[in-house]
C-alpha cells in the first residue's frame, strides 16, 4: 500500500480532454480574443491563475495516488475527490472566465433560452442534488469502482452539474447572478439539501459500500472508520467553503450598498 503513494496513473482520456479545454481557454485568452468586438474586460492574471489552477487541480485529483486509493481501497479519498470536483474546481474555473467569453451564448437565441432554463436557481440547485445522490447509490457506486469509463461519466456529471449549481452565485456575467440577498438564502441551503448523503454515511453502524470491506485500507482505519472519515470530510470541507463564500457575498453586498450611499 505504502508504494500506492509513489505512483502515478495517468489516464490519455482526462490529459486529452484537459489540454482541450485548457487549450480553448488560453486561445480565446490569447490569439482570438481580438476576434470579441464586444468584450469589455479582458482576464486579468488572477483569473488566468485560477483557471489552471482549476485545471491542475483535477489532473491531480483524477491521476496519481488520491485517484488510485479513491477506486482501489479507501472510501475517504473518494469523498476527498469529490469535495475537489464539486466545491473547489468549479468556483475556479468560472472565477477565471471573463465576461465576453460568455456573451456568445446569450446572443444566441437557442443558446441563451437553454441557459436559462439550466442555470435556474431550482433547476441549477435541483440537477446537482439529486445527480449527487443518486451517484452515491451503493448499486452505481460500486460501478464506479469497477469501471474505469464510468468513474470517469461519474466525475464528468460531477464537474457540469456542480458548475451549473455555482453559476447563480458566480457567473461570469454579473447580471446572470442572483441579488446578493437570494445568494446567500441559495448557498444556506445546499449544505442542507446534501445532508440526505452525508447523514447516512456519517452515521451508518454499517459500510454501506461492499467494496471497501475487502480492500486493503491505509492509516490502520477500518472500513467504517474510513467510512466516517469521509461523511466528515465532505461535511466539514462543505461547511468551510459555503462560510467563505457567505462571507464573501456578504461584504460584497455591504461594499455595493455603502458605495450606492456615497453617491
Amino acid at each position: 500500500m505504502q508504494d500506492i503513494w509513489n505512483s502515478w496513473t495517468i489516464y490519455p482520456d482526462i490529459v486529452i480532454g484537459l489540454l482541450l479545454l485548457l487549450g480553448i481557454y488560453l486561445l480565446l485568452s490569447g490569439p482570438l480574443k481580438k476576434n470579441f468586438t464586444f468584450k469589455s474586460v479582458e482576464p486579468k492574471p488572477g483569473q488566468i491563475f485560477l483557471f489552471i489552477s482549476g485545471i491542475i487541480l483535477f489532473f491531480v485529483t483524477e491521476t496519481g495516488p488520491i485517484h488510485d486509493l479513491a477506486e482501489q481501497s479507501s472510501f475517504s479519498m473518494h469523498m476527498l475527490q469529490h469535495v475537489c470536483l464539486t466545491l473547489i474546481i468549479p468556483p475556479m474555473l468560472l472565477a477565471g472566465i471573463a465576461d465576453w467569453m460568455i456573451i456568445p451564448i446569450e446572443k444566441n437565441k437557442w443558446l441563451n433560452k437553454s441557459r436559462k432554463f439550466i442555470s435556474h436557481p431550482l433547476i441549477a440547485f435541483s440537477l446537482f442534488n439529486i445527480t449527487f445522490a443518486i451517484w452515491h447509490l451503493p448499486i452505481l457506486y460500486e460501478l464506479t469502482l469497477k469501471f474505469h469509463t464510468v468513474h470517469i461519466i461519474e466525475h464528468l456529471t460531477f464537474l457540469i452539474t456542480s458548475t451549473i449549481l455555482w453559476w447563480p452565485i458566480l457567473a461570469p456575467i454579473q447580471r446572470f447572478r442572483l441579488n446578493y440577498p437570494m445568494q446567500i438564502g441559495y448557498i444556506f441551503l445546499i449544505p442542507i439539501a446534501q445532508l440526505i448523503v452525508f447523514g447516512p454515511i456519517t452515521f451508518s453502524s454499517n459500510v454501506i459500500y461492499p467494496h471497501y470491506q475487502i480492500t486493503e485500507k491505509i492509516w490502520g482505519l477500518s472500513a467504517i472508520e474510513d467510512q466516517q472519515l469521509g461523511g466528515v470530510i465532505m461535511k466539514v470541507a462543505s461547511m468551510i467553503i459555503f462560510l467563505f463564500f457567505l462571507i464573501l457575498i456578504f461584504f460584497s453586498w455591504y461594499s455595493k450598498e455603502h458605495s450606492s450611499k456615497k453617491n
